[in-house]
């Protein structure tokens, strides 16, 4: 398949189809082509083994990146990506000359092969889940003045594990020509730390110096120029430690290698080049240039090859022996050892131990047969928090180790280990998050069970413990994403201690000694990044399989006495922990203003064709949509200080925006009716009980999900399917009350809330004949709309 480099480029792409190749199903991977805004084109690889991006200007290399690598390629963060530029970094093509050519008089500088548009003259998959390219430059293709009469070009690419690059030259015309040839590559290293093997016993011509030089090991790279013709090798190893791998470079054809770092001098001296750039590449380089250049009689081809491979060195584990990990007395005691309680509490006592004098760990108890104590174990009970998002408008990216957790215990091979916690008096306080299920009693714990299946069954055993060693309570801080969880562990624990027959005199205890805190946890924790984690390790320099990845934003809210501060002192920490005698109003504000405009866009936005919230907040007309949505409507009915309220919508609203989380509107809209009857079903009661509007917006949301539970909307319901068939006929004569009547679905009658009736009747019946962009757009609100935001 040929493509040319014309302007129907693009429309021949799309009319003949670059993939699938060879009948290569789509799914494996795609080839696609690219602009740039000052409109160079690239061929944009996404392959099985590989991705990379090569341009048609100068068949120029601009990144590859095998399968479970770091980007192999340097290309310079000051490249200007612009029609007759040369691009700095990757693999340029020079031809037909090197540098300033033979006489050191030729421009432009390493000829005129990169700054020509070539032409892409075929692909196809490989067999190795790469994808092979050939791009073409034809003797016409050049400036008349700067052309060897008759030379045409032709490169032949494999992309995939490895990259090979062939280069042709061909005389098509009646005399001989000499090109001069170099596939002059940059590749991505910590160049303080890299050294080259295979070069250490050959003389070589010092450019910089002068001269011949006889054979050396090749010198660390500390700033200074590095400009080296060698002959080539059979074999040349790049060591890169920065990223944990060697590039192995091979040529079957090229006679020279040229081994090049522009150092701190050079780079002042070069536009395109960044102060510091020298310490990021080292060019290693394949060529046939001055007196090593082939002469070409009529008809004859000349070709340059150079194959790079990259292998991966192994990194170690996660473990002591990289990480300092300081000797901390137990404070707390954990039932969870999953993500959210790694990124939540126990960073957060991480933030105390740097911060406070508060120097105390935790001790993590394993809630399940099966789960990851000895994980934890395995890496000396050390992990990796990894903190992605958007804070005060600024992009976070920070990544710590977490050295706070003393020691894990799975109960069910530990159950004296793990009844002697209890034994410690400095261990204070415990925490949990083991499901909503965890909080029930299980039927199964009796008196007699050895090792108690439940959770309330396990806390209940250690609190016995703790009574008997003559010890005071504990603050019981459970973080179960459940309503009033401190109350219903409070309960399931007195249900356990009658169950088992316990003393009224511990029950006593129980009740009097130890204080149980309800809370409110929030932070998204997307947890182990297993698409992201191999190129994450090379960063860190190590492997951590218990690495978790969570938003920048937290908030704990506990429900408990003011004291709690001297215990858990998270807020002199400087931490979002809010400590209250009422947490309804906060419970309030994270169900309505964060939830409930995530219901309002999975009913209206999905509708319109958008599909994570990212989407929603990128499109002006939907983001101040629901900014009214939060200030208008939904302000009014949270009992809160304004002042708060703005604080916490601006935190949402960025949360919305964060890039590295893509929240599916799909995801959202799952048993939407349920949510929005618990979101923003209180928001519409509370402004009819004060006999006020309506709140349109949601109103409006209300609307499009009858609509979408109708099965005419352009999005469909997603739901159980008893849920979705009491919407059966809605859009019918007498299907709107019929179904807003319904206490089953709504839990009250809503055809009795005064005026919601006729709205929905009138915005369901624009819906279907406007679209929801019409409605939007008419209760979009403005940019002014929240004024002294």
């Amino acid at each position: 398949m040929a493509v040319s480099n014309g302007a129907d480029t693009q429309a021949g792409i799309a009319s003949e189809g670059i993939v699938p190749w060879a009948g290569v199903p789509l799914e494996y991977g795609d080839v696609r082509l690219v602009s740039t805004s000052d409109g160079l084109t690239a061929v944009e690889i996404h392959a099985p083994a590989a991705e990379a991006r090569v341009y048609l200007q100068g068949a120029h290399i601009a990144g590859w990146t095998p399968r479970e690598q770091a980007p192999v390629l340097w290309m310079g963060p000051s490249t200007a990506f612009s029609p007759g530029v040369a691009l700095r970094g990757g693999v340029p093509v020079c031809a037909p000359w090197f540098g300033s050519g033979p006489d050191g008089t030729r421009q432009p500088n390493h000829g005129w092969a990169r700054l020509r548009a070539w032409d892409l003259a075929e692909v196809r998959a490989a067999a190795d889940g790469g994808v092979d390219l050939v791009l073409v430059l034809p003797a016409n293709r050049p400036d008349a003045d700067s052309t060897p009469a008759g030379l045409s070009l032709r490169l032949a690419l494999h992309v995939g594990t490895n990259l090979t690059m062939v280069l042709t030259a061909a005389n098509t015309s009646d005399h001989a020509v000499t090109p001069e040839l170099a596939l002059h590559a940059y590749w991505s290293v910590e160049a303080r730390r890299t050294t080259l093997g295979g070069l250490d016993d050959i003389a070589f011509l010092d450019r910089v110096q002068g001269g011949e030089r006889t054979a050396s090991p090749f010198p660390g790279i500390e700033g200074q120029t590095i400009d080296r013709v060698y002959p080539m090798p059979a074999h040349i190893t790049v060591h890169d430690p920065g990223h944990g791998r060697t590039i192995g470079l091979t040529s079957a054809d090229a006679t020279q290698a040229v081994v090049w770092n522009p150092g701190i001098e050079g780079c002042a001296s070069a536009a395109d080049l960044g102060a510091d750039d020298w310490q990021h590449f080292l060019c290693v380089e394949a060529a046939r240039v001055r007196d090593q250049a082939p002469t070409l009689e009529p008809g004859a081809e000349a070709t340059l090859t150079l194959t790079a491979a990259v292998r991966q060195e192994p990194l170690p584990r996660l473990s002591d022996e990289l990480v300092t990990v300081p000797d901390l007395p137990t404070r707390i005691i954990q039932f969870g050892e999953g993500n959210f309680l790694r990124a939540f509490v126990d960073w957060q006592v991480q933030k105390l131990n740097e911060r406070t004098d508060f120097n105390g760990g935790v001790a993590v108890v394993q809630p399940l047969p099966v789960g990851l104590a000895a994980g934890l174990e395995e890496q000396d009970r050390l992990y990796t928090v990894q903190l992605q998002g958007l804070h005060d408008g600024a992009e976070v990216r920070s990544r710590e180790v977490i050295t706070a957790l003393t020691t894990t215990v799975d109960p069910y091979r530990q159950w004296d280990t793990f009844l002697a916690l209890a034994e410690d008096p400095e261990t204070r306080v415990i925490v949990s998050n083991t499901t909503e299920a965890g909080i029930a009693v299980d039927p199964r714990d009796t008196a007699e069970t050895t090792v108690p299946r439940g959770f309330p069954a396990k806390l209940t055993r250690l609190l016995q413990h703790r009574h008997e060693a003559g010890l005071p309570g504990f603050v019981i801080i459970p973080c179960e994403l459940i309503d009033d969880n401190g109350r219903q562990l409070y309960e399931a624990v007195l249900t356990c201690a009658r169950t088992f027959g316990l003393p009224e005199e511990f029950i006593a205890w129980v009740e009097q000694e130890n204080t149980f805190c309800t809370s409110l946890v929030d932070r998204i924790v997307p947890g182990f990044p297993a698409d992201d984690a191999p190129g994450i390790w090379r960063e860190l320099g190590y492997e951590d399989r218990l690495l978790v990845s969570a938003e920048p934003f937290m908030l704990w809210v506990i429900q408990g006495p003011a004291w709690l501060d001297e215990v858990l002192p998270l807020r002199k920490a400087g931490l979002n922990v809010v400590i209250t005698d009422d947490l309804r109003p906060y419970h309030d504000r994270k169900v309505y203003l964060l939830n409930g405009p995530h219901t309002t866009m999975a009913s209206l936005a999905r509708n319109a064709g958008l599909a994570t919230v990212g989407d929603v907040m990128a499109d002006d007309l939907f983001r101040n949509f629901l900014r009214a949505e939060m200030y208008e409507e939904i302000f009014p009915a949270i009992d809160l200080p304004e002042e708060e309220l703005r604080a916490f919508a601006d935190q949402v609203e960025e949360r919305f925006q964060n890039p590295f989380v893509r929240h599916a509107l799909d995801s959202i809209a799952l048993n939407a009716i349920s949510k929005f009857t618990a979101r923003l079903l209180p928001i519409v009661n509370a402004h009819a009980a004060r006999s006020g509007p309506l709140p349109r917006r949601i109103v409006l949301a209300l609307a499009a999900l009858l609509w979408t539970y109708s099965g005419t909307a352009p999005a469909a319901p997603v739901d159980a399917e008893e849920t979705i068939a009491r919407f059966a006929g809605v859009l019918e004569p007498g299907g709107v009350e019929r179904v807003l009547g319904d206490q089953e679905t709504w839990g009250q009658d809503l055809t009795q809330v005064p005026g919601l009736l006729d709205l929905v009747r009138a915005d369901l019946e624009r819906l279907q004949t406007d679209g929801v962009l019409a409605l939007v757009r008419e209760l979009r609100g403005s940019e002014n709309s929240t004024e002294g935001r």
